[in-house]
C-alpha cells in the first residue's frame, strides 16, 4: 500500500511535498511509510516531464472536454517572482491536479498489484527454502540419532 501511495502522490503538481504527502496517505492507509517514499521515486527527472505533460493534457480534456491545443503557456518566471498563486492555478495548476487524479489512480493500482504479486513470491520462496533447511536438519539430527 506504501509504494502505491507514493506512486500516486508523484502525479501530483507539488514538487518538495511528495515525501510528507505519501507518507501520510500511506499512514492513513495503514501502508507502510517508508515503501512510500520509495514509491515517490516514480516520479524523477526523467519522469516529470512525461507525468506533468499527460497530468496537463488529461485535466485539460476532463475540465473543457477537448485537447488542450496550442495554449501559451503563463510565464512562469513572472507569476513565481509575484506569488501570484491565482493566476497559476487556472491555467496550469488545476488541470493538472484533476489529470494526476485518475492517472495516479491507474499507477498506483498497477504498482499495488505488482509490489503484491513480487512480496507473495519472495515469501513463498523464503518459506519454501526455510522448510527445506528445517527438512534437511531433520535429516541430519535423524541420521546422528540412529548412527550408534
Amino acid at each position: 500500500m506504501g509504494v502505491s501511495a507514493g506512486v500516486f502522490i508523484s502525479f501530483l503538481p507539488i514538487p518538495g511535498f511528495h515525501f510528507l504527502l505519501a507518507a501520510l496517505v500511506a499512514w492513513c492507509l495503514a501502508g507502510n511509510v517508508v515503501a512510500s517514499a520509495l514509491g515517490t521515486a516514480f516520479g524523477n527527472p526523467l519522469t516529470f516531464p512525461v507525468i506533468w505533460g499527460s497530468t496537463y493534457e488529461i485535466g485539460h480534456l476532463i475540465l473543457n472536454g477537448g485537447s488542450a491545443g496550442p495554449v501559451p503557456p503563463p510565464h512562469l518566471g513572472s507569476l513565481l517572482r509575484h506569488l501570484d498563486f491565482s493566476q497559476l492555478w487556472g491555467p496550469l495548476l488545476k488541470p493538472m491536479t484533476v489529470g494526476a487524479l485518475p492517472l495516479g489512480a491507474g499507477f498506483g493500482l498497477v504498482a499495488y498489484i505488482a509490489t503484491r504479486w513480487m512480496v507473495t513470491a519472495f515469501h513463498a520462496r523464503r518459506q519454501a527454502k526455510l522448510a527445506e533447511r528445517s527438512a534437511r536438519a531433520a535429516i541430519v539430527r535423524s541420521g546422528v540419532a540412529a548412527a550408534p
